[in-house]
Protein backbone atom coordinates (compact mmCIF):
# COMPACT_ATOMS: atom_id res chain seq x y z
CA UNK A 1 0.00 0.00 0.00
CA UNK A 2 2.76 2.42 0.89
CA UNK A 3 4.58 1.44 -2.34
CA UNK A 4 1.54 2.25 -4.45
CA UNK A 5 1.18 5.64 -2.82
CA UNK A 6 4.80 6.44 -3.40
CA UNK A 7 4.55 5.37 -7.04
CA UNK A 8 1.46 7.65 -7.54
CA UNK A 9 3.27 10.62 -5.98
CA UNK A 10 6.25 10.19 -8.31
CA UNK A 11 3.99 10.03 -11.39
CA UNK A 12 2.06 13.16 -10.31
CA UNK A 13 5.26 15.20 -9.80
CA UNK A 14 6.63 14.09 -13.16
CA UNK A 15 3.41 15.09 -14.90
CA UNK A 16 3.50 18.55 -13.23
CA UNK A 17 7.10 19.17 -14.33
CA UNK A 18 6.25 18.19 -17.92
CA UNK A 19 3.31 20.58 -18.07
CA UNK A 20 5.26 23.46 -16.55
CA UNK A 21 8.01 23.41 -19.17
CA UNK A 22 5.77 24.21 -22.17
CA UNK A 23 4.06 27.02 -20.21
CA UNK A 24 7.42 28.52 -19.40
CA UNK A 25 8.44 28.28 -23.02
CA UNK A 26 5.21 29.99 -24.09
CA UNK A 27 5.72 32.78 -21.56
CA UNK A 28 9.26 33.23 -22.82
CA UNK A 29 7.99 33.54 -26.41
CA UNK A 30 5.37 36.08 -25.42
CA UNK A 31 7.92 38.15 -23.56
CA UNK A 32 10.20 38.08 -26.58
CA UNK A 33 7.40 39.22 -28.87
CA UNK A 34 6.41 42.07 -26.57
CA UNK A 35 10.00 43.19 -26.38
CA UNK A 36 10.28 43.17 -30.13
CA UNK A 37 7.11 45.23 -30.47
CA UNK A 38 8.29 47.86 -28.01
CA UNK A 39 11.69 48.19 -29.75
CA UNK A 40 10.28 48.43 -33.28
CA UNK A 41 10.94 51.62 -35.23
CA UNK A 42 8.32 54.37 -35.53
CA UNK A 43 5.74 54.91 -38.28
CA UNK A 44 7.28 54.59 -41.72
CA UNK A 45 9.29 51.44 -40.84
CA UNK A 46 8.25 47.86 -41.55
CA UNK A 47 5.73 46.13 -39.30
CA UNK A 48 6.56 45.11 -35.77
CA UNK A 49 6.31 41.33 -36.00
CA UNK A 50 9.51 39.32 -36.22
CA UNK A 51 10.00 36.65 -38.85
CA UNK A 52 8.18 33.53 -37.93
CA UNK A 53 5.78 35.27 -35.51
CA UNK A 54 2.14 34.50 -36.39
CA UNK A 55 -0.22 37.52 -36.87
CA UNK A 56 -2.47 38.52 -34.01
CA UNK A 57 -6.28 38.31 -34.00
CA UNK A 58 -8.36 40.51 -36.32
CA UNK A 59 -9.00 44.02 -34.95
CA UNK A 60 -11.78 45.73 -36.93
CA UNK A 61 -11.58 49.37 -37.93
CA UNK A 62 -15.10 50.76 -37.46
CA UNK A 63 -16.91 53.77 -38.89
CA UNK A 64 -19.62 54.41 -36.31
CA UNK A 65 -21.00 50.88 -35.84
CA UNK A 66 -20.00 49.68 -39.32
CA UNK A 67 -17.02 47.33 -39.78
CA UNK A 68 -14.70 48.62 -42.51
CA UNK A 69 -11.58 46.41 -42.64
CA UNK A 70 -9.51 44.29 -40.27
CA UNK A 71 -6.03 44.95 -38.86
CA UNK A 72 -3.76 42.19 -37.60
CA UNK A 73 -0.59 44.13 -36.84
CA UNK A 74 0.29 47.29 -35.01
CA UNK A 75 2.86 49.88 -36.03
CA UNK A 76 5.81 50.94 -33.97
CA UNK A 77 4.77 51.31 -30.34
CA UNK A 78 1.11 51.41 -31.39
CA UNK A 79 -0.67 48.12 -30.88
CA UNK A 80 -3.37 46.97 -33.30
CA UNK A 81 -6.27 48.07 -31.07
CA UNK A 82 -4.94 51.63 -30.73
CA UNK A 83 -4.11 51.75 -34.43
CA UNK A 84 -7.64 50.65 -35.32
CA UNK A 85 -9.22 53.32 -33.09
CA UNK A 86 -6.99 56.03 -34.62
CA UNK A 87 -7.92 55.00 -38.14
CA UNK A 88 -11.62 54.91 -37.13
CA UNK A 89 -11.43 58.49 -35.86
CA UNK A 90 -9.82 59.60 -39.13
CA UNK A 91 -12.62 57.89 -41.08
CA UNK A 92 -15.29 59.58 -38.93
CA UNK A 93 -13.69 62.99 -39.51
CA UNK A 94 -13.56 62.33 -43.26
CA UNK A 95 -17.20 61.18 -43.34
CA UNK A 96 -18.32 64.28 -41.40
CA UNK A 97 -16.60 66.60 -43.90
CA UNK A 98 -18.95 67.15 -46.91
CA UNK A 99 -16.00 68.16 -49.10
CA UNK A 100 -14.26 64.80 -48.65
CA UNK A 101 -14.47 62.71 -51.85
CA UNK A 102 -15.79 59.17 -51.56
CA UNK A 103 -13.04 57.68 -53.77
CA UNK A 104 -9.79 57.08 -51.82
CA UNK A 105 -6.31 57.66 -53.27
CA UNK A 106 -3.37 55.30 -52.83
CA UNK A 107 -0.05 57.18 -52.57
CA UNK A 108 3.35 55.39 -52.30
CA UNK A 109 5.55 56.48 -49.40
CA UNK A 110 8.83 54.54 -49.59
CA UNK A 111 8.13 50.90 -48.76
CA UNK A 112 4.63 51.83 -47.60
CA UNK A 113 1.36 52.64 -49.35
CA UNK A 114 -0.78 55.41 -47.78
CA UNK A 115 -4.53 55.62 -48.43
CA UNK A 116 -5.87 59.20 -48.56
CA UNK A 117 -9.38 60.60 -48.54
CA UNK A 118 -8.91 63.99 -50.11
CA UNK A 119 -5.95 65.53 -48.29
CA UNK A 120 -6.51 63.48 -45.14
CA UNK A 121 -4.28 60.36 -44.66
CA UNK A 122 -6.30 57.42 -43.36
CA UNK A 123 -4.04 54.36 -43.05
CA UNK A 124 -0.43 53.31 -43.81
CA UNK A 125 0.01 49.77 -45.15
CA UNK A 126 3.19 47.69 -45.33
CA UNK A 127 4.14 44.37 -46.86
CA UNK A 128 3.73 42.73 -43.44
CA UNK A 129 0.06 43.94 -43.36
CA UNK A 130 -0.45 42.32 -46.77
CA UNK A 131 1.22 39.11 -45.64
CA UNK A 132 -0.82 38.99 -42.44
CA UNK A 133 -3.98 39.38 -44.53
CA UNK A 134 -2.76 36.61 -46.87
CA UNK A 135 -2.83 38.96 -49.90
CA UNK A 136 -0.48 38.31 -52.81
CA UNK A 137 1.00 41.83 -52.82
CA UNK A 138 0.88 45.10 -50.99
CA UNK A 139 -0.82 46.79 -53.97
CA UNK A 140 -3.67 44.28 -53.99
CA UNK A 141 -4.02 44.62 -50.22
CA UNK A 142 -4.16 48.42 -50.46
CA UNK A 143 -6.72 48.33 -53.28
CA UNK A 144 -8.92 45.93 -51.31
CA UNK A 145 -8.83 48.16 -48.22
CA UNK A 146 -9.45 51.28 -50.39
CA UNK A 147 -12.54 49.64 -51.88
CA UNK A 148 -13.78 48.73 -48.39
CA UNK A 149 -13.20 52.31 -47.20
CA UNK A 150 -15.09 53.73 -50.22
CA UNK A 151 -18.03 51.38 -49.65
CA UNK A 152 -18.14 52.18 -45.94
CA UNK A 153 -17.98 55.92 -46.63
CA UNK A 154 -20.87 55.64 -49.12
CA UNK A 155 -22.92 53.62 -46.65
CA UNK A 156 -22.22 56.10 -43.86
CA UNK A 157 -23.24 59.07 -45.96
CA UNK A 158 -26.42 57.31 -47.06
CA UNK A 159 -27.17 56.57 -43.43
CA UNK A 160 -26.39 60.18 -42.50
CA UNK A 161 -28.71 61.51 -45.22
CA UNK A 162 -31.51 59.23 -44.10
CA UNK A 163 -30.98 60.23 -40.49
CA UNK A 164 -30.93 63.91 -41.42
CA UNK A 165 -34.10 63.52 -43.50
CA UNK A 166 -35.88 61.77 -40.65
CA UNK A 167 -34.69 64.40 -38.18
CA UNK A 168 -35.73 67.22 -40.55
CA UNK A 169 -39.18 65.72 -41.02
CA UNK A 170 -39.56 65.28 -37.27
CA UNK A 171 -38.45 68.86 -36.68
CA UNK A 172 -40.83 70.04 -39.42
CA UNK A 173 -43.79 68.29 -37.80
CA UNK A 174 -42.78 69.50 -34.34
CA UNK A 175 -42.39 73.09 -35.55
CA UNK A 176 -45.76 72.83 -37.33
CA UNK A 177 -47.41 71.70 -34.09
CA UNK A 178 -45.81 74.56 -32.19
CA UNK A 179 -46.90 77.04 -34.88
CA UNK A 180 -50.45 75.66 -34.84
CA UNK A 181 -50.63 75.94 -31.04
CA UNK A 182 -49.29 79.51 -31.18
CA UNK A 183 -51.81 80.48 -33.86
CA UNK A 184 -54.63 78.99 -31.83
CA UNK A 185 -53.42 80.64 -28.64
CA UNK A 186 -53.20 84.03 -30.33
CA UNK A 187 -56.77 83.65 -31.57
CA UNK A 188 -57.94 82.74 -28.07
CA UNK A 189 -56.14 85.71 -26.51
CA UNK A 190 -57.62 88.05 -29.12
CA UNK A 191 -61.14 86.74 -28.47
CA UNK A 192 -60.56 87.02 -24.70
CA UNK A 193 -59.41 90.64 -25.05
CA UNK A 194 -62.44 91.50 -27.21
CA UNK A 195 -64.83 89.97 -24.66
CA UNK A 196 -63.12 91.90 -21.87
CA UNK A 197 -63.52 95.15 -23.81
CA UNK A 198 -67.19 94.37 -24.48
CA UNK A 199 -67.81 93.87 -20.76
CA UNK A 200 -66.05 97.14 -19.90
CA UNK A 201 -67.46 99.13 -22.82
CA UNK A 202 -69.31 101.53 -20.53
CA UNK A 203 -66.36 101.89 -18.13
CA UNK A 204 -63.60 102.76 -20.58
CA UNK A 205 -62.09 106.21 -19.93
CA UNK A 206 -61.81 108.75 -22.76
CA UNK A 207 -58.45 109.77 -24.14
CA UNK A 208 -57.84 113.38 -23.12
CA UNK A 209 -55.04 115.81 -23.88
CA UNK A 210 -54.70 118.94 -21.74
CA UNK A 211 -58.34 118.68 -20.75
CA UNK A 212 -59.54 118.20 -24.35
CA UNK A 213 -61.23 114.91 -25.08
CA UNK A 214 -59.31 113.58 -28.07
CA UNK A 215 -61.05 110.21 -28.27
CA UNK A 216 -64.37 109.26 -26.77
CA UNK A 217 -64.72 105.94 -24.89
CA UNK A 218 -66.35 104.36 -27.96
CA UNK A 219 -63.46 105.53 -30.14
CA UNK A 220 -60.95 104.25 -27.58
CA UNK A 221 -62.63 100.85 -27.63
CA UNK A 222 -62.77 100.81 -31.44
CA UNK A 223 -59.08 101.78 -31.65
CA UNK A 224 -58.02 99.10 -29.18
CA UNK A 225 -60.14 96.43 -30.87
CA UNK A 226 -58.70 97.38 -34.27
CA UNK A 227 -55.15 97.34 -32.90
CA UNK A 228 -55.71 93.92 -31.33
CA UNK A 229 -57.18 92.53 -34.55
CA UNK A 230 -54.39 93.89 -36.74
CA UNK A 231 -51.70 92.84 -34.25
CA UNK A 232 -53.13 89.33 -34.04
CA UNK A 233 -53.20 88.94 -37.81
CA UNK A 234 -49.65 90.28 -38.17
CA UNK A 235 -48.41 87.93 -35.44
CA UNK A 236 -50.11 84.96 -37.09
CA UNK A 237 -48.64 85.87 -40.46
CA UNK A 238 -45.22 86.17 -38.81
CA UNK A 239 -45.55 82.71 -37.23
CA UNK A 240 -46.54 81.14 -40.54
CA UNK A 241 -43.67 82.95 -42.26
CA UNK A 242 -41.11 81.73 -39.73
CA UNK A 243 -42.41 78.17 -39.96
CA UNK A 244 -42.24 78.29 -43.74
CA UNK A 245 -38.66 79.64 -43.73
CA UNK A 246 -37.61 77.00 -41.19
CA UNK A 247 -39.29 74.24 -43.20
CA UNK A 248 -37.58 75.26 -46.42
CA UNK A 249 -34.22 75.57 -44.66
CA UNK A 250 -34.34 72.01 -43.31
CA UNK A 251 -33.96 70.31 -46.68
CA UNK A 252 -31.06 70.67 -49.08
CA UNK A 253 -33.17 71.02 -52.22
CA UNK A 254 -35.29 73.83 -50.77
CA UNK A 255 -32.58 75.56 -48.76
CA UNK A 256 -31.91 78.15 -51.45
CA UNK A 257 -35.63 78.93 -51.72
CA UNK A 258 -35.78 79.39 -47.95
CA UNK A 259 -32.82 81.77 -48.07
CA UNK A 260 -34.46 83.78 -50.85
CA UNK A 261 -37.72 83.94 -48.91
CA UNK A 262 -35.86 85.06 -45.80
CA UNK A 263 -34.01 87.76 -47.71
CA UNK A 264 -37.26 88.84 -49.39
CA UNK A 265 -38.66 90.11 -46.09
CA UNK A 266 -35.72 90.55 -43.75
CA UNK A 267 -33.56 92.56 -46.13
CA UNK A 268 -36.15 95.33 -46.76
CA UNK A 269 -37.12 95.19 -43.09
CA UNK A 270 -33.51 95.65 -42.03
CA UNK A 271 -33.09 98.57 -44.42
CA UNK A 272 -36.31 100.09 -43.11
CA UNK A 273 -35.14 99.74 -39.50
CA UNK A 274 -31.81 101.34 -40.42
CA UNK A 275 -33.48 104.25 -42.15
CA UNK A 276 -35.88 104.66 -39.27
CA UNK A 277 -32.98 104.79 -36.84
CA UNK A 278 -31.27 107.50 -38.86
CA UNK A 279 -34.52 109.46 -39.21
CA UNK A 280 -35.64 108.98 -35.59
CA UNK A 281 -35.37 112.68 -34.55
CA UNK A 282 -37.31 113.71 -37.63
CA UNK A 283 -39.91 111.03 -36.95
CA UNK A 284 -40.38 112.30 -33.39
CA UNK A 285 -40.96 115.85 -34.64
CA UNK A 286 -43.37 114.57 -37.29
CA UNK A 287 -45.32 112.52 -34.75
CA UNK A 288 -45.61 115.53 -32.46
CA UNK A 289 -46.81 117.68 -35.37
CA UNK A 290 -49.42 115.07 -36.35
CA UNK A 291 -50.61 114.85 -32.74
CA UNK A 292 -50.90 118.63 -32.60
CA UNK A 293 -52.87 118.63 -35.86
CA UNK A 294 -55.14 115.91 -34.52
CA UNK A 295 -55.79 117.87 -31.32
CA UNK A 296 -56.59 121.05 -33.30
CA UNK A 297 -58.90 119.20 -35.69
CA UNK A 298 -60.60 117.50 -32.78
CA UNK A 299 -61.04 120.81 -30.96
CA UNK A 300 -62.57 122.41 -34.07
CA UNK A 301 -64.98 119.51 -34.48
CA UNK A 302 -66.07 119.64 -30.82
CA UNK A 303 -66.44 123.43 -30.90
CA UNK A 304 -68.69 123.50 -33.96
CA UNK A 305 -70.61 120.49 -32.65
CA UNK A 306 -71.46 122.56 -29.57
CA UNK A 307 -72.52 125.39 -31.89
CA UNK A 308 -74.77 123.00 -33.81
CA UNK A 309 -76.38 121.83 -30.54
CA UNK A 310 -77.01 125.43 -29.47
CA UNK A 311 -74.68 125.25 -26.48
CA UNK A 312 -72.38 127.90 -28.00
CA UNK A 313 -73.83 130.86 -29.91
CA UNK A 314 -72.00 132.75 -32.66
CA UNK A 315 -73.49 135.92 -34.09
CA UNK A 316 -71.86 135.38 -37.48
CA UNK A 317 -72.77 131.69 -37.92
CA UNK A 318 -76.27 130.20 -37.87
CA UNK A 319 -76.77 126.93 -36.04
CA UNK A 320 -77.61 124.93 -39.17
CA UNK A 321 -74.33 125.98 -40.83
CA UNK A 322 -72.10 124.80 -38.00
CA UNK A 323 -71.70 121.21 -39.21
CA UNK A 324 -70.67 122.01 -42.82
CA UNK A 325 -68.42 124.82 -41.61
CA UNK A 326 -66.70 122.33 -39.31
CA UNK A 327 -66.11 119.93 -42.20
CA UNK A 328 -64.67 122.64 -44.44
CA UNK A 329 -62.44 124.09 -41.75
CA UNK A 330 -61.02 120.69 -40.77
CA UNK A 331 -60.36 119.84 -44.42
CA UNK A 332 -58.60 123.18 -44.84
CA UNK A 333 -56.41 122.51 -41.79
CA UNK A 334 -55.41 119.13 -43.19
CA UNK A 335 -54.54 120.57 -46.60
CA UNK A 336 -52.57 123.41 -45.02
CA UNK A 337 -50.62 120.89 -42.97
CA UNK A 338 -49.77 118.86 -46.07
CA UNK A 339 -48.65 121.89 -48.06
CA UNK A 340 -46.89 124.03 -45.44
CA UNK A 341 -45.89 121.83 -42.53
CA UNK A 342 -43.94 119.32 -44.65
CA UNK A 343 -41.13 121.69 -45.72
CA UNK A 344 -41.01 123.30 -42.26
CA UNK A 345 -40.60 119.96 -40.50
CA UNK A 346 -38.28 118.34 -43.04
CA UNK A 347 -36.23 121.53 -43.43
CA UNK A 348 -36.16 121.48 -47.23
CA UNK A 349 -37.70 124.02 -49.57
CA UNK A 350 -37.37 121.65 -52.47
CA UNK A 351 -40.37 119.73 -51.18
CA UNK A 352 -42.72 122.70 -51.61
CA UNK A 353 -43.23 122.10 -55.30
CA UNK A 354 -43.57 118.36 -54.84
CA UNK A 355 -46.12 118.76 -52.03
CA UNK A 356 -48.10 121.28 -54.06
CA UNK A 357 -48.00 118.89 -57.00
CA UNK A 358 -49.31 116.05 -54.82
CA UNK A 359 -52.12 118.24 -53.50
CA UNK A 360 -52.95 119.42 -57.02
CA UNK A 361 -53.07 115.86 -58.33
CA UNK A 362 -55.24 114.88 -55.38
CA UNK A 363 -57.59 117.77 -56.05
CA UNK A 364 -57.81 116.92 -59.74
CA UNK A 365 -58.50 113.29 -58.90
CA UNK A 366 -61.21 114.23 -56.46
CA UNK A 367 -62.68 116.83 -58.83
CA UNK A 368 -63.12 114.15 -61.49
CA UNK A 369 -65.37 112.09 -59.25
CA UNK A 370 -69.06 112.56 -58.46
CA UNK A 371 -68.19 112.74 -54.77
CA UNK A 372 -66.22 115.94 -55.13
CA UNK A 373 -68.86 117.36 -57.46
CA UNK A 374 -71.50 116.58 -54.86
CA UNK A 375 -69.42 118.34 -52.21
CA UNK A 376 -69.10 121.47 -54.34
CA UNK A 377 -72.85 121.55 -54.95
CA UNK A 378 -73.44 120.97 -51.25
CA UNK A 379 -71.29 123.95 -50.31
CA UNK A 380 -73.16 126.17 -52.78
CA UNK A 381 -76.56 124.94 -51.60
CA UNK A 382 -75.82 125.21 -47.88
CA UNK A 383 -74.06 128.56 -47.83
CA UNK A 384 -76.41 129.90 -50.48
CA UNK A 385 -79.28 129.09 -48.08
CA UNK A 386 -81.17 127.18 -50.74
CA UNK A 387 -82.52 124.77 -48.15
CA UNK A 388 -83.31 125.05 -44.46
CA UNK A 389 -83.71 122.36 -41.85
CA UNK A 390 -87.44 121.65 -41.51
CA UNK A 391 -88.32 122.51 -45.13
CA UNK A 392 -90.31 120.09 -47.23
CA UNK A 393 -88.53 119.21 -50.48
CA UNK A 394 -89.06 116.80 -53.32
CA UNK A 395 -86.08 115.50 -55.30
CA UNK A 396 -87.10 113.05 -57.99
CA UNK A 397 -89.23 110.43 -56.28
CA UNK A 398 -87.85 111.27 -52.84
CA UNK A 399 -89.83 113.73 -50.78
CA UNK A 400 -89.99 114.62 -47.11
CA UNK A 401 -88.92 117.09 -44.47
CA UNK A 402 -85.24 118.05 -44.21
CA UNK A 403 -83.84 116.69 -40.97
CA UNK A 404 -80.19 117.51 -41.55
CA UNK A 405 -78.02 119.27 -44.10
CA UNK A 406 -74.45 118.14 -44.82
CA UNK A 407 -71.92 118.92 -47.50
CA UNK A 408 -72.65 115.69 -49.34
CA UNK A 409 -76.35 114.97 -48.84
CA UNK A 410 -79.82 115.88 -47.66
CA UNK A 411 -81.35 113.77 -44.91
CA UNK A 412 -85.14 113.65 -45.28
CA UNK A 413 -87.90 112.14 -43.16
CA UNK A 414 -90.73 110.89 -45.36
CA UNK A 415 -94.41 110.43 -44.48
CA UNK A 416 -93.73 106.97 -43.02
CA UNK A 417 -91.03 108.33 -40.70
CA UNK A 418 -88.18 106.73 -42.60
CA UNK A 419 -84.90 108.52 -43.27
CA UNK A 420 -83.95 109.22 -46.89
CA UNK A 421 -80.44 110.31 -47.86
CA UNK A 422 -80.35 112.24 -51.13
CA UNK A 423 -76.99 113.38 -52.61
CA UNK A 424 -76.85 116.98 -53.78
CA UNK A 425 -75.82 115.78 -57.23
CA UNK A 426 -79.26 114.18 -57.67
CA UNK A 427 -80.91 117.54 -57.10
CA UNK A 428 -78.70 119.00 -59.84
CA UNK A 429 -79.63 116.24 -62.29
CA UNK A 430 -83.36 115.88 -61.52
CA UNK A 431 -84.26 119.19 -59.93
CA UNK A 432 -85.68 119.91 -56.53
CA UNK A 433 -89.07 121.17 -55.46
CA UNK A 434 -88.95 123.18 -52.24
CA UNK A 435 -92.23 123.68 -50.36
CA UNK A 436 -90.83 125.51 -47.38
CA UNK A 437 -91.68 124.73 -43.76
CA UNK A 438 -95.25 123.73 -44.75
CA UNK A 439 -96.00 120.94 -47.20
CA UNK A 440 -98.91 120.81 -49.61
CA UNK A 441 -101.09 117.86 -48.56
CA UNK A 442 -103.59 116.55 -51.10
CA UNK A 443 -106.59 114.29 -50.51
CA UNK A 444 -108.55 112.61 -53.32
CA UNK A 445 -112.35 112.43 -52.75
CA UNK A 446 -114.88 110.55 -54.93
CA UNK A 447 -118.45 111.93 -54.61
CA UNK A 448 -121.79 110.75 -56.08
CA UNK A 449 -122.07 112.51 -59.48
CA UNK A 450 -125.77 113.24 -58.90
CA UNK A 451 -124.96 115.50 -55.92
CA UNK A 452 -124.80 119.31 -56.44
CA UNK A 453 -121.06 119.61 -57.24
CA UNK A 454 -120.73 123.33 -56.51
CA UNK A 455 -122.22 122.80 -53.04
CA UNK A 456 -119.94 119.88 -52.45
CA UNK A 457 -116.91 121.92 -53.55
CA UNK A 458 -117.77 124.73 -51.12
CA UNK A 459 -118.27 122.18 -48.34
CA UNK A 460 -114.92 120.58 -49.04
CA UNK A 461 -113.11 123.93 -49.06
CA UNK A 462 -114.74 124.95 -45.78
CA UNK A 463 -113.79 121.67 -44.15
CA UNK A 464 -110.19 121.84 -45.44
CA UNK A 465 -109.77 125.34 -43.96
CA UNK A 466 -110.31 123.86 -40.50
CA UNK A 467 -107.35 121.52 -40.93
CA UNK A 468 -104.65 123.60 -42.64
CA UNK A 469 -103.82 126.82 -44.45
CA UNK A 470 -104.39 127.81 -48.09
CA UNK A 471 -107.16 125.33 -48.85
CA UNK A 472 -107.80 124.51 -52.46
CA UNK A 473 -110.49 122.32 -54.12
CA UNK A 474 -110.28 121.18 -57.76
CA UNK A 475 -112.77 119.03 -59.68
CA UNK A 476 -110.34 116.66 -61.36
CA UNK A 477 -112.69 114.20 -63.05
CA UNK A 478 -116.34 113.27 -63.64
CA UNK A 479 -118.06 110.13 -64.93
CA UNK A 480 -121.26 108.21 -64.29
CA UNK A 481 -119.80 106.49 -61.24
CA UNK A 482 -118.14 109.36 -59.32
CA UNK A 483 -116.94 112.93 -59.35
CA UNK A 484 -113.28 113.25 -58.38
CA UNK A 485 -112.20 116.20 -56.18
CA UNK A 486 -108.61 117.06 -55.21
CA UNK A 487 -108.54 118.83 -51.84
CA UNK A 488 -105.18 120.29 -50.77
CA UNK A 489 -103.93 122.32 -47.84
CA UNK A 490 -100.59 123.48 -46.43
CA UNK A 491 -99.53 121.96 -43.12
CA UNK A 492 -96.37 121.66 -41.04
CA UNK A 493 -97.04 117.99 -40.22
CA UNK A 494 -98.05 116.44 -43.53
CA UNK A 495 -98.90 112.85 -42.44
CA UNK A 496 -101.05 114.00 -39.54
CA UNK A 497 -102.76 116.71 -41.60
CA UNK A 498 -103.65 114.20 -44.34
CA UNK A 499 -105.28 111.88 -41.80
CA UNK A 500 -107.28 114.71 -40.23
CA UNK A 501 -108.33 116.00 -43.66
CA UNK A 502 -109.79 112.66 -44.74
CA UNK A 503 -111.50 112.16 -41.37
CA UNK A 504 -113.21 115.59 -41.30
CA UNK A 505 -114.27 115.51 -44.97
CA UNK A 506 -115.85 112.10 -44.45
CA UNK A 507 -117.71 113.31 -41.37
CA UNK A 508 -118.98 116.54 -43.04
CA UNK A 509 -120.16 114.74 -46.17
CA UNK A 510 -122.09 112.31 -44.02
CA UNK A 511 -123.67 115.13 -42.01
CA UNK A 512 -124.65 116.95 -45.21
CA UNK A 513 -126.21 113.79 -46.66
CA UNK A 514 -123.88 113.49 -49.62
CA UNK A 515 -122.89 110.01 -50.66
CA UNK A 516 -119.42 108.99 -51.74
CA UNK A 517 -118.90 107.82 -55.28
CA UNK A 518 -117.32 104.64 -56.58
CA UNK A 519 -113.62 104.95 -57.18
CA UNK A 520 -112.50 103.61 -60.56
CA UNK A 521 -110.77 100.25 -60.58
CA UNK A 522 -107.09 99.99 -61.35
CA UNK A 523 -104.15 102.15 -60.36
Amino acid sequence: MRGASFTFLVLWLGLGVGLAEPNAAAQSGTSSTSSATFKAPATGTPATSTPGTPPGPEIWVKLQDQRVFALRLGRGEEVAEVRARRIGRALEAAAADPSTPEAPRIVPDGPLLVIYLGERPIVQLSAEDAAAAADASLELHAKAIAAQIQQALENERIRSRIANAVFSLSLLVFAGMIAFLLLRRLGQLSALANRYLERREDNLPPLSFSGIEVLSPAMVRATVVTAISIGTRLAQIGIVYLWLVLSLSLFERTRDTGAQLRELLLSPLGQLVGRFGRALPLVIVLVLAVLLLFVVVRFVGLFFASVARGETRLSWLPTELAAPTSVLLRAGLLLAFLVLAGPLILGSNDLVSSMIGIVALLSIGLGSTPLFATAIIGVVVIFGRRYHVGDYVEVGRAHGRIQRLSVLELRLIDDQGQELRVPHLMALLRGAKVSGPRARVTATIWVDPEAPLDVVAALLEETAATVGAAPRVDLDGLDRRAARFLVSIEATDAPRARTQLYARIGARLKEAGHRLGEAPAGP
